[in-house]
C-alpha cells in the first residue's frame, strides 16, 4: 500500500541506496564523487531522521570488471575498484568515529536536561541530536538539504556562501568542551592516529559560532559544569521553534530557548579540507 497508510509500528528498511559516479552523455544521472559525498551522507541522515530502522548503501566497491561496458552500474561504490576510498567513505568514517563510542547513540528519545538554540540556521538545513553513552556528551549533526548537481550541464552546483550559525544553551549552562568538526577533512591531514580533531573549540563556554555551507557539520558538547536545563529546541533568526522544519528526530524537540552568548576561551585548529 501507499507509504502514508503504513502502520506507525512498521519496521522501515531502505535497500540499495546510492549514487553512481560516472557521468557523461551516456550516463546523464551520474554525479561527481564530491557530490556523492555530500548527497549520500545527507540521505543517510534523512533516513535516520525519518526513523528508518536500517539503511543499506549500494555498494561497497565499484565493479568495473563485472560491469564491463556499463560504467553507470559499475560506479555505485563507496570505494573504487582498486579499494581506494571515495570522499564519501572518509565522511562516513569520521561521522561514525564521532558518534559511536561502543554503544549505539540515542536518537530516539528527547535528550534529558539540555536546552539549546541554533541562531542563524538556514531554513534549508536539518539537524539531529545524538547522545553518546557517557553522561553529558552530545553531538548535533547539521546538514543542508540543497541541490548539489546540475543534471543538464553535468556539473557541480556552486556551494552557497557560508552562513554563521551560533549554538547557545540555556541561561547559566556551561559545558567544559564544545567543538566543531569537519567530517570532510582530507584523511591524509589527520595524522597516524586517525582521530579527527576539531576545527574550532571552546572551553568552559555557553555556546559556539561556526559556519554552515553545503556540507554536514558536527558539533560536540560535553561535561556540563554549571546550570540546569530541561529540553531541546532550535532558534532561527529571532524566532524559536520546538523542532526543525522537516525530518526531525524525536531526540530534538521541546520548549523554546533564546540564544545566549557564544561562550569564551575559543580555540581553533586548522585541518586541510577534501577537494570541493
Amino acid at each position: 500500500g501507499s507509504y502514508a497508510n503504513w502502520d506507525i509500528s512498521t519496521r522501515k528498511v531502505a535497500t540499495e541506496n546510492g549514487y553512481y559516479t560516472y557521468y557523461g552523455a551516456d550516463g546523464p544521472n551520474g554525479i561527481s564523487v564530491n557530490t556523492q559525498a555530500v548527497q549520500e551522507l545527507n540521505m543517510v541522515l534523512a533516513g535516520i531522521s525519518n526513523q528508518f530502522d536500517t539503511m543499506y548503501l549500494y555498494e561497497l566497491n565499484d565493479e568495473d570488471a563485472y560491469f564491463a561496458g556499463n560504467p553507470m552500474e559499475a560506479t555505485f561504490g563507496l570505494f573504487r575498484q582498486n579499494n581506494t576510498g571515495k570522499p564519501i567513505t572518509h565522511a562516513l568514517h569520521f561521522l561514525s568515529q564521532l558518534l559511536f563510542d561502543g554503544v549505539n547513540p540515542d536518537v530516539s528519545t528527547s535528550p534529558a536536561n539540555i536546552t539549546f538554540g541554533l541562531s542563524g540556521l538556514p531554513s534549508s538545513c536539518k539537524y539531529l541530536t545524538f547522545k553518546k553513552s557517557s553522561q553529558d556528551n552530545y553531538n548535533i549533526v547539521i546538514w543542508n538539504n540543497i541541490p548539489r548537481w546540475d543534471p543538464v550541464s553535468l556539473t557541480e552546483i556552486a556551494a552557497p556562501s557560508p552562513v554563521t550559525v551560533t549554538l547557545s544553551f540555556g541561561s547559566g549552562v556551561v559545558y567544559s568542551n564544545i567543538s566543531v568538526y569537519d567530517i570532510y577533512t582530507d584523511p591524509a591531514s589527520v595524522g597516524s592516529g586517525g582521530v579527527l580533531g576539531p576545527i574550532k573549540s571552546v572551553r568552559n563556554g555557553s555556546g559556539i559560532s561556526f559556519n554552515v555551507a553545503e556540507k554536514a557539520v558536527v558539533i560536540n558538547f560535553q561535561g556540563r559544569v554549571s546550570g540546569v536545563s530541561t529540553s531541546a529546541s532550535r532558534s532561527v533568526g529571532a524566532s524559536t521553534v520546538g523542532s526543525p522544519s522537516a525530518g526531525v528526530s524525536p531526540a530534538v524537540n521541546g520548549t523554546s530557548s533564546a540564544p545566549s552568548s557564544s561562550g569564551d576561551n575559543s580555540q581553533s585548529s586548522q585541518n586541510s579540507n577534501a577537494p570541493q
